[in-house]
């Protein structure tokens, strides 16, 4: 395999090859084998982009700050910024939360 096929650490991708004599292969960023043949390349597409979806999803999860009680939490993605007691408030815009200071908002610029 080529260098200058393998994919960045930090863009690491799935990829589809063909091997001769035994059909479409998913290899996976360290380059070792993610599926098993195919002879198929659009089968072996499909798979690629499922595990590349799920790697990206797992890569997305982590410890983040709550916006609004800056708490450590495991957040789901970066869709899930809210930690799991400020996230079930029944009006999370309504009543400012307090780690934004005193109202739990930032000031104003005045009006020119």
């Amino acid at each position: 395999m080529k260098d200058w096929n393998l994919s960045k650490p930090a863009l690491a991708r799935f990829r589809v090859d063909y091997l001769a004599g035994h059909g479409w292969v998913v290899f996976d960023p360290d380059g070792n084998f993610a599926t098993k043949p195919t002879p198929f390349r659009n089968v072996a597409d499909h798979a690629r982009a499922e595990l590349q979806a799920e790697a990206d999803r797992k890569a997305k999860r982590g410890l983040r700050p709550c916006m609004c009680c800056g708490q450590t939490f495991v957040s789901a993605g970066i869709h899930n910024r809210l930690c799991g007691s400020c996230g079930t408030r029944g009006d999370v815009l309504g009543e400012p939360c307090s780690a934004g200071g005193q109202t739990g908002q930032k000031p104003r610029k005045p009006r020119t």
